[in-house]
């Protein structure tokens, strides 16, 4: 095979440890404009209440490969939930979602039911929010993927995409739910994406 060199760009190395130099896909995508943030806090949740990002991703062929990150002075559970379901009476609000890529205005595809609630989603730069209700302290329901415990003073998440990564199916309703055990905690929740349509 003959390689024409001049269509390629050089190849970078660290000139202290001659390593290449590289970037993930994950960094890749800020610079590309496809990668997104949201977050919502609140400082005094409640026993029993919670406090929750929810969501649905568009029927497109981009694919959502998200993490997130949840922070609490007190003992919580956090639950990551699929076919999440909610009433519009559940929403209390929404939360701006930023690109990270701040040059351009690039949108995310996710969708939104700031209104309307039920299935009446529009694409939105904002995520439903659910903030500390005990009326609502379960909402939304759905199948748990996963279950997180934190104790007192810690957080969950944020940890390498390879740990803590999730590939979100299409066209499918989300919600990120954090619950406390106890009252007056002072808790976070971020969600960090990137949008990416497969090669294959």
């Amino acid at each position: 095979m003959v390689w024409n060199t001049s269509s390629f760009d050089k190849v970078q190395i660290d000139p202290s440890t001659h390593a290449l130099i590289g970037s993930t896909t994950a960094h890749h995508e800020i610079h590309e404009g496809s990668a997104f943030t949201v977050f919502v806090s609140d400082g005094s949740v409640s026993l029993n209440e919670s406090l929750t990002l929810a969501f649905k991703t568009s029927d497109s062929a981009k694919q959502l490969h998200m993490v997130f990150e949840a922070i609490a002075d007190k003992a919580v559970n956090i639950d990551i939930l699929e076919n999440a379901t909610w009433t519009s009476s559940d929403i209390s609000g929404s939360n701006k979602v930023h690109n990270r890529r701040r040059a351009g205005n690039n949108p995310s595809t996710i969708l939104n039911d700031e209104t309307t609630g039920d299935s009446s989603f529009e694409a939105s730069d904002r995520v439903a929010t659910f903030l500390p209700d005990v009326s609502v302290a379960l909402h939304p329901t759905g199948e748990s993927l996963d279950r997180y415990h934190l104790g007192t003073g810690n957080k969950i998440g944020g940890d390498s995409r390879g740990i803590s990564e999730w590939n979100l199916n299409s066209d499918t309703q989300y919600a990120f739910r954090l619950n406390s055990e106890t009252n007056n905690a002072d808790c976070l929740i971020k969600l960090d994406w990137y949008e990416h349509i497969d090669k294959d």
